[in-house]
Order: structure tokens, then C-alpha cells, then sequence
């Protein structure tokens, strides 16, 4: 699992929207944003950041500044928006649906007990979801 994880020393003013391409460059499109305590606080995808830049912004914009920029046009990368987390317990079903029940979301972040403030164990997007339950 591919993830940009913010050092203990750094945060979301410091991070630069060059280093989550650095990321995308391996061949993921999609980044989930952890804490220094692998704790989930954002999904990127690798499409807003393009359009980011192609709307005039710079690689050197904070990871910040992104996602304030995103919030004002009524995107959000965060809990609840942007992804959902459940439990290592829960059953995919009742994942599956609190996935669903967000308007555009496709992704699923595990802990162990479905909580943001736990590190994250898993992630479910909704290509593999589908492919799973396909078989």
C-alpha cells in the first residue's frame, strides 16, 4: 500500500504538491495521506492535483494551500467526504455500504476499530471493492 506519511517535524504547511507527484509517478492514482502516528487524514487523487496545476497553481504550492483551495470549490479529501473508515470487524457488506452512502466517495480506510484517530491497517478502493465482489 503506497502512502505519503507526514513526518512528526513537518506538516501540511510544509509539504509540497511536488512530493505527492513524486508519488503518483510510481504509478498510483490515488494517495492516502497519513500522520507521523499512521493515522488517515486524506485521500488524494492524483486527477485533482493535475487539474490544481492546470488551473494556473505550482508544484511548490503547501499540500495545504491544495486542499484549502479544493474545500472553497466544494471538494473535501477528508473523513466522512473524501473517504470512509471502518472497522478490521466490520463485514465488506456494511463497509460497502458506508462507502455508497457518500456521494462520490471510493474509498474505505481500515483500522481496528473504525476510528480516525487509530493508524490505518487497510484501504479498500472501490476498483478492488468491485473486483472482490465480482468473484
Amino acid at each position: 500500500m503506497t502512502v505519503f506519511q507526514i513526518p512528526s517535524d513537518r506538516s501540511e504547511t510544509d509539504i509540497r504538491i511536488s512530493e505527492l507527484r513524486q508519488m503518483f509517478n510510481s504509478g498510483c492514482s490515488r494517495l492516502p495521506v497519513v500522520d507521523h502516528e499512521n493515522r488517515p487524514l486524506y485521500m488524494i487523487h492524483e486527477s485533482m492535483v493535475d487539474h490544481h496545476i492546470a488551473s494556473g497553481n505550482t508544484e511548490e504550492d503547501t499540500l495545504d494551500q491544495f486542499i484549502n483551495q479544493q474545500r472553497e470549490g466544494g471538494f473535501s479529501f477528508k473523513v466522512n467526504a473524501g473517504f470512509v473508515i471502518a472497522s478490521e470487524k466490520a463485514t465488506i457488506i456494511s463497509a460497502k455500504q458506508k462507502m455508497e452512502n457518500l456521494p462520490s466517495c471510493q474509498d474505505i480506510f481500515i483500522t481496528k476499530e473504525g476510528s480516525s484517530d487509530e493508524p490505518l491497517s487497510g484501504w479498500i478502493s472501490n476498483v478492488r471493492l468491485a473486483k472482490f465482489m465480482n468473484m
